[in-house]
């Protein structure tokens, strides 16, 4: 079983029964008028990326998974190819990669030999009552998102790839995303290696 199938099949539902019990989304949110009613201060990368990253260190190990994982020359030797620049710095969120085996820089650069990293996984929050950002913006962001794993699964420098979207709703709870499953179906068009994922309350 390979790291997507363990993530789908393991971690994946553990994320959204944690969401489902104990996210924002079973809170007020921020309210026009009345501002934020908690009780969570809750922030996309340092709240959202870290319970699934949690998770995710139950089921691989905390030596395997990684966050803000950097795609630069450090950690690439093919970096930048072309359509990328060196200043670009891009990270990933959540990499899943197991590089303990890895006999030195070259190796695990890939300069030589053919290691790779495992999972890369990208996360996008669109908080109770969208506080902070157009949930438009957010849905551009995942889409977004789709698009530059597929790139980096093309460019061999990962096995496989995630795009999470957790999707708290408006102020009334109805959800942002109205077709998951059409979203899903027009990213696969364009990414048909990245798994896309939306959690939407229960």
């Amino acid at each position: 079983m390979n790291e997507k199938e363990r993530f789908t099949k393991y971690v994946w539902p553990k994320v959204k029964d944690f969401f489902n019990k104990y996210g924002p989304a079973n809170y007020d949110g921020y309210q026009k008028g009345k501002g934020w009613l908690g009780p969570y201060i809750w922030s996309e990368n340092g709240d959202t990326v870290k319970v699934i990253t949690r998770f995710c260190e139950e089921e691989f190990g905390w030596d395997i998974v990684h966050n803000e994982s950097k795609i630069c020359k450090y950690m690439y030797a093919n970096f930048p190819l072309k359509g990328e620049t060196a200043k670009e710095r891009k990270s990933i969120d959540i990499d899943i990669t197991d590089a303990r085996n890895c006999k030195g820089p070259d190796e695990f650069r890939g300069v030589k030999g053919s290691f790779k990293h495992g999972l890369f996984i990208e996360v996008k929050h669109i908080k109770k009552g969208a506080i902070y950002n157009d949930p438009n913006k957010k849905k551009e962001g995942f889409i977004n998102d789709c698009a530059k794993l597929q790139k980096q699964l093309d460019l061999k420098r990962c096995g496989y790839a995630i795009a999470i979207l957790i999707d708290d709703g408006d102020e009334n709870g109805k959800p942002f995303i109205k077709k998951c499953d059409k979203l899903k179906n027009e990213i696969k068009k364009c990414c048909p290696d990245v798994e896309p994922l939306i959690w939407q309350k229960n």
